[in-house]
Parts: C-alpha cells; structure tokens; sequence
C-alpha cells in the first residue's frame, strides 16, 4: 500500500553485536519499529540507537500489553521506550496512558491499510466482495463474519489468552442475527499455523468455519461483515 521497498534485509537471527554494527553500518536519521513482545532484537535496536543519538519511533499494532511491549522481559519498567510512539486510535492511546506511556509520546497516525480501503471507491469493494462471496458458497443476505487466527498457544509467550480462549469465546454464539440472518464463518489461518491442527481446535468447540486458503487479504475483507482477530490488524 504505502510503496515502500526495503533496500536489504535480515533473514537470519541477529545478536546484539551484529546489531550495533549494522546499525553504525547503516547510519539512519531514524528507526521504525513494530511492536513485538519480548524480541531482544527491538531492545538492541533501541540500545544502538541511543549509543548513536538516533531517534526512534515505534508503531503499535495491537490493543494490549502496552507497557511489556516497551519494557524488560516480564516487567513494564518502559527501559525501551522510543521517543515517539503511534498508535492506531484513541483507544490504544488511552491504553497507553493507562499503562504509564507518557502523552508527549503518543501520535494517533491511524491505520495506513484500512486508511486506503476506507479511500476505495464503493464499487471495488462491492465487486470484490460479490467475486469472493460466490466463490465461497455465501448467500448474499448472510452476514460473514471472518476470524484471523494467530500462533500464540505454539510460542514462549502468555499474553494472559490463547486461541482456545479466542475460539471459545466465539462458538456460543448465535447462528441467526435479531433480524433473521444468518451467520456464516469462516477462519483465516496464521501462516505460522498448521491448518491441520487449527481444524481440530475448531472441531473442539464445534465450530463450523470455512478454512481460508488461498484468496487475498483484500477480497476477503471485502467480502466480509465484520473481522475478528486477537492482536494485530
């Protein structure tokens, strides 16, 4: 969307040495980061930019965990903190807040991909969402509500949930909304995530889902009534 190529990348583990070199190496006027949870990498990262006098600016991607994103293994001491943080909305800035993150730091810049959906004329979306919605088999007057799945239940990490808690949540739902319509729903898997074992997880609750695979993030957001995910957008 945005039209940004990165000139190199890092396609294996780095420690905090070869951080600092690629850092001096670099010479940046600034640096991007996402918002991980317990990456060393990102820490480095702001351990060599302060060593440099480069400012740093992170971009929060989920609705949780604030401070531990900013702070030492299991803590929320703000250690790493940048010096600018965005933030999709008003609501992650109050999370922020809540959390100790100072005001003067907080930017809500929004979300450049939805930002660009919003932008699309409504007859992209409404012939995308026709194209998809008949190659999955969903009624026109059926309300499509569409999971993306994550990893979290294989990773070193407790966020406090799982996707057991995600799906669990969701299968006593209704089938029908109040209007009569009825409720289909389909599952997008991680692409850390074995299909397989997401199936039976879905079996566990009884929770009937079409497996996504293979159709484009776009025309599955245009097909959809409502988007469901635990972290990142």
């Amino acid at each position: 969307v945005a039209g940004i190529v990165p000139a190199r990348a890092c396609r294996h583990p780095v420690d905090r040495t070869e951080v600092r070199r690629i850092v001096r190496e670099v010479g940046p006027s600034v640096i991007l980061q996402g918002t991980s949870l317990d990456s060393w990498e990102e820490r480095w990262l702001i351990e060599a930019a302060r060593a440099d006098n480069v400012r740093c600016v992170a971009l929060v991607e989920w609705w949780s965990n604030f401070a531990r994103s900013f702070s030492s293994p299991g803590t929320s001491d703000l250690r790493y903190l940048h010096d600018a943080v965005a933030v999709p909305d008003e609501d992650a800035r109050d999370g922020c807040l809540s959390q100790g993150i100072p005001r003067a730091l907080l930017h809500v810049t929004g979300n450049p991909y939805w930002d660009h959906l919003a932008a699309l004329p409504e007859g992209v979306l409404c012939g995308a969402s026709r194209r998809t919605r008949a190659s999955m088999g969903i009624p026109g007057d059926a309300v499509l509500s569409l999971m993306v799945s994550s990893n979290l239940r294989n990773l070193d990490l407790d966020l406090g949930y799982t996707e057991r808690d995600f799906f669990g949540s969701i299968a006593p739902l209704l089938e029908f909304t109040e209007k009569g319509k009825p409720i289909r729903w389909a599952v997008k898997p991680h692409p850390g995530e074995s299909a397989e074992e997401l199936g039976r997880l879905l079996e566990h609750f009884a929770l009937e889902a079409i497996m996504i695979t293979g159709i484009p993030a776009f025309d599955l957001i245009a097909a959809s009534d409502c988007v469901l995910g635990m972290c990142s957008s």
